[in-house]
């Protein structure tokens, strides 16, 4: 019995065999490979870009419904000096540094933030002076005046200091930056 399992899985092994050979006849040669090669396949890379909906002044924040997000193509996008994703700041008292027209597309260098040079000078509208205040942060309502934010002047004090104050016509301030002592 055990003879003719051994013969059974010999013959079975002879047929794989076989079989195996004459799949290795049956290949083309490698000489015989066709020489066409096929074509790469180039994909085209796209970048995020923020595109102006509306006229934007220079000094004016940007929110987001001033602008819309497109893809543009690398190749495009080279044009315009972009070489990857642009993100822009939508922080209120971040400001444009130059005016934009509508459909021109908006790049982190058009913005100035709170604190770099030029800063001020966004916030001043012409024919106005800045003057400083400063303000108690007891007497400030949680986060209600901001840098930007324009408030009205009420004072207490001596007759000469009012006179003082309305040679220099003050009609509005504007606080710059909320200090605390």
């Amino acid at each position: 019995m055990r003879q003719r399992i051994v013969f059974v899985i010999a013959l079975l092994a002879l047929f794989v065999g076989v079989v195996g050979f004459l799949g290795l006849l049956d290949k083309p040669d490698d000489k015989a490979v066709d020489t066409k090669q096929a074509e790469p396949v180039v994909e085209e890379r796209y970048v995020s870009v923020w595109r102006t909906l509306d006229d934007l002044a220079k000094g004016r924040e940007i929110t987001t419904s001033n602008v819309k997000k497109e893809q543009l193509p690398l190749s495009e996008a080279r044009h315009y000096g972009i070489k990857s994703d642009v993100k822009i700041d939508f922080n209120p008292s971040t400001l444009l540094n130059r005016e934009l027209k509508s459909g021109e597309l908006v790049l982190p260098e058009y913005q100035t933030k709170q604190g770099q040079p030029g800063y001020v000078d966004l916030l001043i509208t012409e024919g106005m002076t800045l003057y400083p205040l400063r303000v108690n942060a007891s007497n400030m309502v949680n986060d209600y005046i901001r840098p930007g934010t324009y408030v009205d002047i009420l004072t207490v004090s001596p007759p000469r200091l009012i006179s003082r104050l309305r040679q220099i016509n003050l009609s509005f301030l504007m606080v710059l930056r909320p200090t605390c002592f």
